[in-house]
């Protein structure tokens, strides 16, 4: 395979991702698959996307990806025509949708929830799924066979059928092309090492390591029912919300009502963080600004009255009383010519 994808993983820890030894079979597994469609099937929130995600990364390919939904418009994947102006111009022209983008530049393109892809579309990806002789028509362009990238690359995902979701059948001649298909039936994710990274965020060490010993073993607990099957995703979420509330009620909210046999749930967490101590006296405070540190006023004296006459007489020069009087009679003939009569060298005006 040329790649060694544990270490890869363990490089991707960096980021805030840990992958465990199940996703480590997956991973190897899917990319021994390139060219050939893969097709995940499992619960939402196990990390089925952020692992596609990081084979997109370690194959060096873009990631294009769209979810899928009854309903959905096949523009959004083939292109459309759309109304452009061209220097005051209008012209109509072609846009590529994203599954056409992908299959001209050879990137990886994660179709997500494909057993919610209206069946009538579902044919469109026949000729692009084949392992040889791959082909991609695009008549709605007013083009006939485009050609497919050697580097296209084709990722599906599914939540399975039943158990709560809106999903349909596939296609068999679908489903017969991907080169495989796994089961995720379990997290990908290294969840006691994701819950403690994220915990440390908030609380401190000692905190972190607790909490994060009552959540495994409450999950331990509740995911032996399938009906209450708590997902990775969920618990991450719950860890955030009970930064800033209690995590009974942060669980009320945030996991609760997302489940049928909610009490269980409650109950069930209840009996596993009773005996917890109280988080705020664990949470990490933030880093405060320190305030400008003031300028150190040096003390003086203030002069007395006397004291600021002789420093006035010592720093300003006396001015010669006769420039003073050639001044003011200056001013008051200045005033006179402009009507101002009767003004003395004061400057009073007598007058008013």
């Amino acid at each position: 395979m040329g790649i060694d994808i544990r270490t890869a993983l363990k490089n991707a820890e960096k980021n805030g991702d840990f992958f465990n030894d199940f996703a480590v079979e997956v991973a190897e597994r899917t990319y021994q698959m390139r060219p050939a469609p893969v097709l995940q099937i499992g619960d939402t929130g196990w990390g089925k996307t952020k692992l596609a995600r990081f084979i997109s990364n370690l194959a060096n390919l873009e990631f294009i990806g769209v979810n899928a939904y009854p309903g959905m418009d096949i523009t959004q994947l083939i292109g459309m025509w759309r109304p452009k102006n061209n220097e005051g111009n209008i012209e109509v022209v072609w846009e590529d949708g994203l599954l056409t983008q992908a299959v001209r530049k050879g990137a990886l393109f994660a179709l997500e929830e494909i057993t919610r892809l209206p069946r009538k579309m579902q044919g469109r990806l026949l000729g692009i799924l084949d392992t040889e002789n791959r082909y991609y028509s695009l008549p709605e362009a007013g083009m006939g066979e485009i050609e497919v990238n050697d580097d296209f690359w084709l990722l599906a995902t599914a939540n399975p059928m039943g158990g709560g979701y809106d999903t349909a059948s596939l296609d068999r001649a679908l489903t017969r092309r991907f080169g495989a298909i796994f089961s995720v039936d379990q997290p990908l994710c290294d969840e006691e090492r994701k819950f403690k990274y994220e915990l440390e965020k908030y609380f401190d060490e000692e905190f972190a390591n607790d909490r994060t010993e009552r959540l495994m073993k409450w999950l331990g607990d509740v995911r032996q029912n399938n009906s209450t099957k708590v997902n990775t995703g969920e618990v991450v979420q719950l860890i955030k919300n009970s930064s800033f509330a209690p995590i009974k009620e942060a669980a009320s909210w945030t996991i609760a009502p997302k489940y049928k046999d909610a009490s269980q749930i409650m109950s069930n967490l209840d009996a596993h963080f009773s005996t917890e101590d109280d988080s705020e006296k664990h949470k990490l405070t933030k880093t405060k600004k320190q305030k400008p540190v003031a300028k150190q006023v040096t003390e003086q004296t203030v002069p007395t009255l006397d004291e600021r006459k002789e420093q006035t007489a010592v720093s300003t020069p006396v001015s010669n009383p006769e420039t003073v009087t050639d001044l003011a009679s200056k001013m008051a003939q200045a005033l006179a010519d402009m009507g101002f009569a009767n003004v003395s060298e004061k400057g009073e005006n007598n007058g008013s």
